[in-house]
């Protein structure tokens, strides 16, 4: 924890800026309760409790905030669990876990959750501001939980904090939060087909040997796209526009790779310290760094052709189209869930091109 003190630190000259959105607002639970099969429990943590391994918690239609509805944790070495809605599929604001300004969502201190543990669906607000209690609406410690179609927003401090932590996360939202993800303590985490934006500090903060996989994310809006700190990041189809201060910024000589990413219209869009290592191919951006994005390895420095300033989809006319390498990805689908292949191509960026 030592290792992320000056972040804490900015934190905390920051509070007294926060919108009263992330602050106390004593919203009460309003729910049919979380069923187990045909048993149903009051609280989330009550089912959590009570569940076998293997179970499926399924939360109905409502809020759940208060005891037992936040700080969620459960021994990962002696059940995993599923924790989801009753919906058969997922809605945003359907099922919202609500942190009223305290605490964290769901708190993996230690406890050994693995990739067979799932939080699928769900939205997660407001969630506490005070880092020296480790509030985030996900907090992993030696944990390695699946997160799928979640919705992350307005918490104090953190949406996902990772020390010693390599969750898989995919196809989820974060916006408006102090930070999106702060990975410290040699985190490996898994990042694919998210939104990360609106952040008022980092999207995605790396710290102390961390390695986190961003794969055909959108980094948009934050005040600091990607900073790599120490850390060495592989990056893979994303686009990283319009961050205040920086798209992507390296000091860490660990080397980094970029692949098929879009980096535009940030205040700096590739920032790499004299002691950075990041290489780029087959990417966009405006500038060439000869020892960063050489000409050489098919990256491009024309305006990618965005539909609007808000609306990072591209033209058709866009020079981004078809120029990506696709034996760089592994997934099928763009964030749209479109064909992330198309016509045996692909483009650079999150978002695929179709006609």
């Amino acid at each position: 924890m030592k290792k992320i003190l000056i972040f804490v630190g900015i934190c905390a000259l920051v509070m007294s800026m926060i919108s009263c959105e992330k602050t106390s607002t004593d919203i009460p639970s309003d729910n049919s309760g979380v069923l187990i099969g045909s048993n149903v429990y009051e609280t989330i943590q009550d089912a959590i409790d009570a569940a076998a391994d293997g179970d499926t918690l399924r939360l109905t239609q409502g809020i759940y905030a208060g005891t037992n509805n936040t700080n969620l944790m459960w021994d990962g070495e002696e059940k995993h669990l599923t924790i989801m809605t009753d919906l058969r599929g997922h809605q945003q604001d359907y099922a919202i876990i609500e942190g009223n300004g305290k605490g964290a969502g769901f708190y993996f201190g230690n406890s050994f959750q693995s990739n067979a543990d799932l939080i699928y669906g769900i939205t997660i607000r407001n969630m506490g501001s005070d880092a020296n209690y480790y509030n985030a609406a996900f907090y992993c410690e030696n944990a390695e939980p699946t997160i799928q179609y979640c919705w992350v927003h307005d918490c104090g401090w953190c949406a996902v904090y990772c020390s010693h932590a390599s969750p898989r996360i995919e196809n989820s939202w974060f916006y408006d939060n102090m930070a999106g993800f702060i990975l410290d303590g040699s985190s490996n985490p898994v990042l694919l087909l998210n939104s990360i934006e609106k952040s008022e500090l980092d999207g995605v903060y790396a710290i102390d040997d961390s390695n986190p996989s961003l794969f055909n994310n959108l980094i948009a809006g934050n005040n600091r796209g990607v900073y790599l700190l120490n850390a060495k990041s592989l990056l893979v189809s994303n686009t990283i526009v319009s961050n205040t201060n920086w798209g992507v910024r390296v000091n860490s000589d660990l080397l980094s790779q970029m692949i098929n990413c879009i980096v535009w219209a940030n205040g700096t869009d590739l920032e790499v310290l004299s002691e950075g290592k990041l290489i780029a191919s087959y990417t966009c951006s405006p500038i060439e760094y000869p020892d960063v994005n050489p000409d050489s390895l098919a990256n491009i420095y024309d305006n990618p052709q965005f539909i609007s300033s808000n609306d990072y989809h591209l033209k058709s006319v866009s020079p981004c189209l078809d120029i990506g390498n696709t034996g760089a990805v592994y997934w099928t689908e763009d964030l749209d869930g479109e064909p992330r292949i198309h016509n045996d191509e692909i483009d650079l960026g999150a978002f695929e091109w179709h006609p």
